[in-house]
C-alpha cells in the first residue's frame, strides 16, 4: 500500500505569488529624471577670416546661450552665427543650464589662387607613354583651392585619370585640360607611332631641303618601315649605330637604301616652316625599272611613278618627280612606297616652287 503526500494549500499559494512577482520584472518602467544632452549640427568649423557659419543646437526648445572662448579668433551671436575674425583656433560653446557642448573652430587668412603651372604645354609622345602631372599652385601657399579636375577631349588618343596621370593611346592630337577653381590649363598632346632619326627633317623655302633615304624614322618594322628581308643590313651598321639595331633595310656601302623589294616602304617625319608647293627630286641609281609613290599624312599625293634604269647600280642621277608637293606649316609624315623595285635610293630634295 503506497503513501500519498498531501500539498499544503498555503505553501502552494505563496509559491504562485512569488512566481508572479518574478515574471513581472520583465515589464517595468524606470522612474526618475532623464537628463538631456546638447548636440550641435557641426562637429567642427574651418573658416576663412570674414567667413560665417550657422550653428544649430538640439534638442529644440532649450534656451541656449552661445559664447566664444576667444573672440579675437571667432565671435558668435545669440542665434549661433559664427564669424571668423582672426587667424587661430578657438571653441564655440552652446550652454543651457549646467549642460554645454563645444565646437572647435579653426580660422585662416584666405590666400587666393592666382594661377597654376603644369610644367609643360606641348607634348610629343608614343603610344603607351605616360606621365603624371601635378599642378604647382601660384602662390604656393594658396589655401583657397579646389581639387584639380582633369578631362581629355579625345580619350581614343590620350586618357587622363583623376590623379592627373596621362596615357598616350593612339596616334593623333588632342588636349588634356586641368581645371582648378576658375582657372583652366591645357596640355597639347601629339601621339605619334614613329619619330625622326636626327630630329624632324626641315622643309623651308629659303634653301633646298635634303633628306637621306637612310635616315627614315625610328619605330621599327611595320611602324617606321617595312622590309621583306628582315635582318638584311647589307653589312653596314649605320642604323645600328643610330640606335635602330633591328633595322632590316639594306643600306649598302653607299649609305643608300638598296636591295629593295616590292611592297617595302619607309616613313619620314618632316616639319614645314614655309607653306606652299615644293618640287621633289630623287638621287637614285638602278639597273632596272622601279615603280614608286609617296604619301603625305596618309594620303597618296603622287600616284604611281615610273623610275627608269640609270645604267647601273652605281650610275647616280637626279630624277624629278611629278606632281609637286603641297605642305602646310607644321609637322607632316611622308611615306615612300615601292610598288616595283629596281633602284637604289640615296637622297630626296625638296625645293620651294616660286
Amino acid at each position: 500500500m503506497k503513501n500519498h503526500k498531501k500539498f499544503n494549500p498555503f505553501i502552494v499559494g505563496l509559491c504562485l505569488i512569488l512566481l508572479g512577482f518574478i515574471t513581472s520584472c520583465d515589464n517595468y518602467e524606470r522612474k526618475g529624471i532623464v537628463t538631456p544632452e546638447i548636440t550641435v549640427n557641426e562637429h567642427s568649423l574651418n573658416l576663412f577670416v570674414g567667413q560665417t557659419a550657422e550653428l544649430k543646437a538640439s534638442p529644440i526648445g532649450l534656451a541656449i546661450t552661445w559664447s566664444s572662448e576667444d573672440t579675437q579668433v571667432a565671435t558668435v551671436d545669440n542665434n549661433g552665427t559664427v564669424t571668423a575674425v582672426g587667424a587661430g583656433n578657438t571653441f564655440i560653446f552652446a550652454r543651457s543650464g549646467s549642460m554645454y557642448c563645444r565646437v572647435p573652430v579653426s580660422a585662416l587668412v584666405r590666400i587666393s589662387l592666382t594661377d597654376f603651372d603644369l610644367g609643360a604645354t606641348n607634348l610629343l609622345w608614343f603610344p603607351r607613354e605616360k606621365q603624371q602631372f601635378i599642378p604647382v599652385m601660384i602662390p604656393r601657399d594658396a589655401n583657397d583651392i579646389t581639387y584639380p579636375f582633369w578631362t581629355s577631349r579625345n580619350s581614343n588618343i590620350a586618357t587622363v585619370d583623376y590623379k592627373g596621370e596621362v596615357i598616350a593611346v593612339n596616334p593623333g592630337t588632342t588636349q588634356i585640360e586641368c581645371r582648378v577653381g576658375a582657372i583652366t590649363k591645357t596640355l597639347n598632346i601629339e601621339v605619334i607611332d614613329s619619330y625622326p632619326m636626327f630630329g624632324p627633317n626641315k622643309i623651308t623655302a629659303s634653301a633646298p631641303s635634303l633628306i637621306k633615304f637612310i635616315d627614315f624614322d625610328f619605330g621599327g618594322e611595320g611602324v617606321a618601315y617595312h622590309d621583306n628581308d628582315a635582318g638584311n643590313s647589307g653589312g653596314n651598321n649605320y642604323r645600328a649605330n643610330g640606335g635602330d639595331p633591328n633595322c632590316g633595310v639594306d643600306i649598302g656601302n653607299d649609305l643608300a637604301v638598296g636591295w629593295t623589294g616590292a611592297g617595302e616602304w619607309l616613313k619620314y617625319t618632316v616639319i614645314c616652316f614655309d607653306e606652299g608647293e615644293y618640287n621633289l627630286s630623287l638621287d637614285l641609281a638602278g639597273d632596272g625599272e622601279s615603280e614608286i609613290y609617296f604619301e603625305v599624312d596618309g594620303v597618296n599625293v603622287t600616284g604611281s611613278i615610273i623610275i627608269p634604269r640609270t645604267g647601273g647600280w652605281s650610275s647616280w642621277l637626279w630624277q624629278d618627280i611629278e606632281p609637286t608637293f603641297y605642305f602646310s606649316e607644321g609637322r607632316h609624315t611622308i611615306l615612300f612606297y615601292l610598288e616595283r623595285a629596281g633602284s637604289n635610293f640615296r637622297t630626296m630634295r625638296f625645293t620651294y616652287k616660286n
